[in-house]
């Protein structure tokens, strides 16, 4: 860059931090009248997944409150959480909980075909139940 770009580029950035300064001004003086920065009454929805929760670990009771995926309530009810089954395939948490992702959605990966097999003999989620298999 030249001295002239530096120049501007350094006024840019000062400009911007005395802006950001006043905005953070004016946040204190509403905060101490009280002006509108009320606490939202709108509270976070969670719509945890309804998982009998007799016998289970507190890991797996909390990972089923969690939860809002209804395919993964077969495993909850198992006592198996999707960290605890990517550790038994040898697979990572991430590519697990992306079979469990509704099919349209972005983060959704297809399961293979013989690992769904597997899940189905021993917890018995049927094949029909996944979004996408592969293969």
């Amino acid at each position: 860059m030249t001295p002239k770009e530096l120049r501007a580029e350094a006024a840019r950035a000062r400009a911007e931090a005395r802006r950001l300064i006043d905005y953070a001004e004016t946040l204190d003086e509403a905060a101490k009248r009280g002006d509108g920065l009320q606490a939202s009454s709108r509270q976070r929805i969670v719509s945890p997944v309804d998982v009998n929760q007799d016998g289970l670990s507190a890991y797996t009771k909390r990972a089923a409150t969690r939860s809002w995926r209804e395919l993964q309530r077969k495993l909850y009810e198992k006592n198996v959480t999707v960290a605890g089954l990517a550790r038994e395939l040898g697979e990572s948490r991430s590519r697990v909980s992306s079979w469990f992702a509704a099919a349209g959605s972005a983060g959704n990966r297809p399961i293979p075909r013989s690992i769904a097999q597997k899940l189905e003999a021993k917890y018995g989620i049927p094949l029909g139940d996944w979004p996408r298999i592969d293969g």
